[in-house]
Formats: structure tokens, C-alpha cells, sequence
């Protein structure tokens, strides 16, 4: 949005130079490079602008301490609950407000949905699915299907024809 604005700017105005654009906004995405850069490289400076993440509900009680520092409401944290499709607080063993904004819940043994693998089913394995015509292209194997699968693995199950 704030690129948007700046190059909209000279853009608008017959008074301003193209320049007075062009300049802030190499500026904003070079910043963005090297903010990236650092920010991949090193773990102490990783840590204080993402931050990391934070317990903020221990079994089934929310963490208001937590909460506060965070500036994050029960109300949020019950319409993260609604998303993962859990209804009670008690269900829960933990609940961590990720870097990235989204809640990962944890939830109880007993709470938790069965899988194949507790009840003693074997399954079939799941497949890579890749495009093998495109725009009436036949395309070549990429390298990461290549990377994903070897030739005594690669299996065809089904052929979609899409328009």
C-alpha cells in the first residue's frame, strides 16, 4: 500500500518528477531486501523483530499475563478456537500465537481426533500431483517433481483433463 501511495504521487501531479517516485520506492523494496537478508542470517536480530512464539492458554486456562503483553483478547482466541474447530477451553493442553499471527493448538489426548495409525489401519501413501499438459503443452518432469520422486516410485493414478 505505502508503495502504491508513493508512486501514485508523481503520477498525479504534473509538478512532481517521476523521480521523486521511482526514488522512494527503490528505497522501500532495497530496505526490504536487506531487512530480509539480515533477517535470515542472523537469529538474535531474527528473534527481536518477529519475536517468537508465545504460550498464551495452558490447559484449558487462558494466560493473562500473556494475554496483555500481547495485546490479544479472549475474544480472539475464541475465534481462532471457531477456526480449528474446537469448542471447549478444557480440550486444550496449549495454545501458541505463532510469529506469524496464527494460533496452534495442542490439544488433549483424550480430546484429539483418532488417526489411522492409533486404530492399526494401514492406508495407501499419498501422491504428488503435477500437471502433465498445460496450454496443450506436454510438460518435462521439473526438477522438483524430479527431486520428489524416482522412476521405480512414479506412479500415474489418475490422468484430469482440465480446460
Amino acid at each position: 500500500i505505502m508503495i502504491s501511495e508513493v508512486a501514485s504521487l508523481p503520477l498525479t501531479s504534473s509538478d512532481t518528477p517521476l523521480i521523486n517516485g521511482i526514488i522512494p520506492i527503490f528505497v522501500l523494496a532495497s530496505s526490504e531486501i536487506i531487512l530480509s537478508v539480515i533477517i535470515f542470517k542472523t537469529k538474535k536480530i531474527r528473534k527481536i523483530i518477529t519475536g517468537h512464539p508465545t504460550i498464551i492458554l495452558r490447559n484449558g486456562v487462558s494466560l493473562t499475563d500473556a494475554l496483555k503483553k500481547l495485546r490479544y483478547t479472549t475474544d480472539d482466541l475464541i475465534v481462532e478456537m471457531r477456526i480449528n474447530g474446537i469448542s471447549d477451553f478444557n480440550d486444550i493442553s496449549y495454545a501458541i500465537l505463532e510469529t506469524n499471527g496464527q494460533v496452534s493448538f495442542i490439544l488433549k489426548k483424550e480430546a484429539s481426533p483418532l488417526n489411522p495409525k492409533e486404530l492399526n489401519i494401514k492406508t495407501k501413501e499419498d501422491f504428488l500431483a503435477f500437471p502433465v499438459i498445460t496450454k496443450r503443452k506436454i510438460n518435462s518432469v521439473s526438477s522438483f517433481v524430479a527431486s520428489c520422486v524416482t522412476s521405480d516410485n512414479l506412479i500415474f493414478l489418475d490422468i484430469y483433463f482440465i480446460l
